[in-house]
């Protein structure tokens, strides 16, 4: 399993600043960590599921859909653009260190 995702604090504000205050006027809880996960499921195009278990993929498919129906999903992925790329090269260099890789055995 990867190393939990975060962003940085410049990512999050340039994403933060596409979200829609929820109806109930309540706080978004942990959505810095949501928003992370889904980028870096879909920076390394893998299924949620895979990247961090079947009761976290479920939460997340729920929320990102209810993002998409209102238009918010294309508007966070466009602002994470910089932080998907960040999580690319760091897959890549955890990648390069891996021995097994070095030696062309995998």
């Amino acid at each position: 399993m990867p190393v939990e995702p975060t962003l940085t604090d410049a990512e999050w504000h340039a994403i933060a600043a596409h979200l829609r205050t929820p109806p109930t006027g309540r706080p978004h809880i942990d959505v810095r960590g949501d928003i992370a996960r889904l980028l870096q499921a879909q920076a390394l195009e893998r299924p949620l599921q895979a990247l961090f278990g079947r009761n976290t993929a479920a939460k997340l498919i729920v929320k990102r859909s209810r993002w998409r129906e209102d238009g918010t999903w294309n508007e966070i992925e466009h602002a994470g653009q910089p932080a998907m790329e960040r999580m690319r090269a760091e897959q890549l260099r955890a990648l390069s260190r891996d021995p097994l890789i070095r030696l062309g055995l995998m």
